[in-house]
């Protein structure tokens, strides 16, 4: 049934909503919305419903010339005689007894369109109190109340649509066969029961929609009137002889369209990294989210384009044929040739920074396909038939590159099955179960990495939020702080094993598989602290077995080591963490909107973008629900914490990505909401008492300080409760991240042709045992790969590396200058396996002030 609704409804929700969307952002009003998507359907069914009515009319007149034969037949035979000699007149008259159903083509066509307004209209979310007062209508979600009859009120709407369906009926069925008659005085009734106590929204549309049918009706009986009817010309079409080349290249091209937007640019997507698309709850193949975009692509182009294909005048078939043929042309050499180089884009389908073109850029684009149409036109008036052959044989590579796709997606599942299974963060009472120990007796020390937290935030953060600044007392915050990549592949070793797990470091080992090097320094805080006595507990390591499913299986042979997996995991109060119905519908919708993007001219690319959303209807903020399953760690960190008065030392790793999804929050208390609404409350642009300033002009830019802020808020939090359980004083906490992001806040980081240095500026802040006072700010020269050794710094005599016997230090950092790259190739697969990959990117050796634009000295072979 789901395949089902994919190709036959979906593709025309998918355009009634784009155009509702449309209509809404620019008239600001629902009703007119309404108003105008159900203009916009008459109009693009009209010459569906002309051709309709021409094959009925051809029907009636063809029953009525048969009728007297048909007669004289059923009077005078009987049994298998009558059936027999009814079966060699219809076959003499080239009839069919399913030929019947023509007469009914007006009413089937009218099924599709109301399952597909119905099922958009009735799960709006946006017309939840939406009012449209131009027809005191109060809620457009619900049934209306304009009729008063006595105490009682009653929807009106619904008579009026009915009224004008009746007429309509009048208009249309003269001169129709009384079974016509039957059928068309009979829907209005229908519909009237249906929709009687139906949203308002939804008795709106359809009843404009009976405004425009009426007025269709009565312009067809003027025509009929005035004898300027198709009647004998949708006949002739009907038995005219199609030119199969016409014929196959329509389909063929329709294919490859559906192929590459709903199949090959999902799965090559998909493909670059799999287990972003994986939810933590809902273990689901990735391959069903292409599979599910390539249904409404299917139907998008093969069915309804064929459906409008075949009810075509033969002129219009010809000219439809050579258009399809030309835009599947266009949409490979777009994608082929202008898809890559837009930045790098999460499972929510939203990039870093909003897609953006030269206007010389457009221009090429432009060009191009101009020259691409061009020699076309001249392949298709020549060579009409070569244009079949290759079709097919484009669609065949298509597959092919979606088969290959597919088969590395399938490798990179197999991991899912070695996931462990959920870890119980609940009692049987419902609470939730402490996982980190803090000891009042001993020592604790705390690593938490916050992943994309940028150090340059935190300032303006302090300032907005002064309550911040005194949970944050005893603090040091290290703004000359440095990461060596600009994404945790690069960053996130170093941060958690030092200096020897730096990029430069990890490829000088060259005979060791990055993987394993990865583990160690995953490992090896854990190893040094539980050898040491410490009580050790791990939460969510990243890329476990070079996975983007969490896993904590390489702690399993360290019997001193507590690995736990929370995010996804706790209860939260907006969902279950899984995919809603409602979310695995704009998901899949989404993937086939993600390829009209990939394959529209670039100067259309932004407005289908449309900044992340595609035109989609669902209130959702993209990166919503990741955002939610790392965001519920951090607001469940106090059930999370347990205090004793154990003399035991305790060690607790954390990483948690709640500052990782751009998206905006609810002003001011920087809460996910589904209806995001900061009218009046947001800034461009903020500045420190210095003349420092940040600009927040996108949404990318306001939804990456956003998630920030939320982040700090709940550790906030959490620091005050430390206080309150007597065990602040004794606890080292080290606060930072494995990289920043380059979203250009701030415009004295970004060096001109080199990088923006935001992207490998990480937050990094320390509180040690007994300090106190106000926050202070320390401008020496940090890297996160510091990490290690302040976090054993004077509770570890001589930590070594258990893995190398080399001395934990912070030495590295001074010898040479320290080599950052600027490379994004992100995911493990896009490495050898021992040494990383650095060459679609620049490299820099940067040494004491990271924001003098002088100290980045470009390298050229290190």
């Amino acid at each position: 049934m789901n395949l089902l609704y994919s190709i036959c409804i979906a593709p025309l929700v998918f355009v009634i909503e784009i155009v509702f969307m449309f209509l809404n952002d620019r008239l600001g009003s629902a009703g007119f919305a309404l108003i105008g998507v159900s203009l916009f359907v008459g109009l693009i069914s009209t010459p569906l419903y002309q051709r309709a009515e021409a094959i009925q009319q051809a029907e009636r007149e063809k029953q009525k010339e048969m009728e007297p034969c048909i007669a004289h037949i059923r009077k005078t035979f009987q049994g298998d005689t009558r059936f027999m000699t009814l079966q060699t007149y219809y076959r003499q008259n080239h009839y069919k007894p399913w030929y019947v159903l023509r007469s009914s083509f007006s009413l089937l066509l009218q099924v599709p369109f109301f399952i597909a307004a119905w099922s958009f209209i009735s799960n709006l979310q946006l017309l939840q109190g939406r009012s449209f007062y131009t027809l005191r209508i109060e809620d457009l979600s619900r049934p209306d109340t304009l009729l008063s009859v006595g105490d009682m009120t009653l929807p009106l709407l619904p008579i009026v649509m009915t009224i004008l369906n009746v007429l309509s009926a009048i208009v249309y069925t003269r001169g129709a066969l009384p079974r016509e008659k039957i059928q068309a005085f009979l829907l209005p009734l229908f519909f009237l029961v249906l929709l009687f106590y139906s949203p308002s929204g939804l008795v709106l549309y359809w009843t404009c929609n009976q405004v425009f049918s009426l007025l269709r009706n009565i312009i067809a009986a003027r025509k009929k009137r005035h004898g300027k009817t198709e009647q004998n010309r949708g006949e002739r079409t009907e038995h005219s002889v199609h030119s199969a080349v016409e014929t196959k290249v329509f389909f063929l091209s329709a294919a490859l369209m559906g192929i590459l937007t709903g199949l090959l640019i999902p799965v090559s997507l998909i493909a670059v990294s799999p287990m972003e698309f994986v939810s933590v709850k809902l273990q689901e193949n990735p391959l069903w989210f292409a599979l599910a975009a390539f249904g409404i692509a299917t139907g998008f182009f093969c069915l309804w384009g064929g459906v409008y294909f075949f009810m075509a005048k033969e002129r219009t078939r010809r000219v439809m044929s050579v258009t399809v043929f030309l835009l599947s042309a266009v949409f490979l050499v777009i994608y082929f040739v202008f898809g890559s180089g837009k930045g790098e884009i999460s499972a929510a389908l939203v990039y870093d920074n909003t897609p953006s073109f030269t206007p010389r850029q457009v221009l090429m684009n432009l060009l191009l396909l101009l020259a691409v149409i061009g020699a076309l036109l001249f392949l298709w008036k020549k060579k009409q038939n070569l244009c079949g052959y290759l079709l097919v044989i484009l669609n065949l590579v298509l597959l092919t590159l979606t088969g290959i796709g597919a088969f590395r997606i399938q490798s990179a599942m197999k991991e899912v099955s070695l996931l462990p299974s959920q870890d119980a963060q609940q009692t049987d009472s419902g609470e939730i179960a402490p996982v980190m120990h803090f000891s009042r007796g001993g020592k604790n020390v705390v690593v938490i990495m916050l992943d994309r937290a940028v150090g340059a935030f935190i300032p303006f953060i302090m300032q907005e939020k002064p309550e911040l600044a005194r949970q944050f007392e005893g603090f040091t915050f290290y703004p000359n702080t440095l990461s060596h990549g600009v994404c945790t592949l690069y960053g996130a070793p170093g941060l958690f094993g030092g200096y020897e797990y730096t990029v430069e470091a990890m490829n000088l080992r060259s005979d060791v598989p990055l993987m394993e090097k990865h583990h160690e320094a995953l490992k090896l805080m854990p190893t040094i602290f539980s050898e040491n006595g410490y009580r050790v507990t791990v939460i969510d390591p990243p890329f476990v077995n070079y996975s983007y499913m969490y896993d904590v299986s390489i702690y399993d042979d360290m019997p001193g080591v507590e690995a736990h997996l929370l995010t996804g995991r706790l209860p939260d109060e907006m969902s279950d963490g899984s995919f809603t119905e409602g979310r695995r519908e704009n998901r899949n919708r989404n993937m086939f909107a993600y390829g009209l993007f990939q394959t529209a001219p670039l100067v259309l690319q932004p407005v289908i973008y449309d900044e992340g959303r595609y035109y989609s209807s669902y209130e959702e903020p993209a990166g919503l629900e990741s955002f939610l399953e790392n965001y519920t760690v951090l607001k469940h960190l106090l059930p999370l914490t347990e205090c004793t008065d154990s003399e035991t030392d305790s060690f607790i790793m954390m990483q948690n990505s709640t500052t990782h999804e751009n998206i905006e929050l609810q002003l001011p208390e920087y809460e996910p909401s589904m209806h995001i609404d900061n009218t009046g409350m947001e800034q461009t642009e903020r500045t420190l008492p210095d003349g420092s300033s940040m600009g927040m002009g996108s949404p990318q830019a306001r939804g990456q300080y956003h998630v920030t802020v939320a982040a700090f808020c709940r550790l906030g939090e959490w620091l005050d409760y430390l206080r309150e359980q007597g065990v602040y004083d004794n606890t080292r906490i080290i606060v930072t991240s494995d990289h920043g992001i380059a979203m250009q806040h701030f415009r004295e980081m970004i060096i001109p042709d080199k990088l923006d240095v935001e992207g490998v500026n990480p937050v990094l802040l320390v509180k040690d045992f007994g300090q106190t006072g106000a926050l202070r700010t320390d401008t020496t020269f940090m890297t996160n790969a510091d990490t290690p050794f302040l976090a054993t710094k004077d509770v570890i005599r001589n930590p070594v590396n258990p893995f190398t016997g080399r001395a934990l230090t912070d030495d590295w950092k001074t010898d040479n200058g320290q080599l950052v790259t600027t490379s994004y190739h992100h995911n493990p697969w896009d490495h050898d396996g021992m040494v990383f990959d650095l060459s679609d990117g620049d490299a820099f050796r940067v040494r004491d002030n990271i924001f003098d634009h002088e100290n980045w000295i470009p390298v050229t072979s290190d």
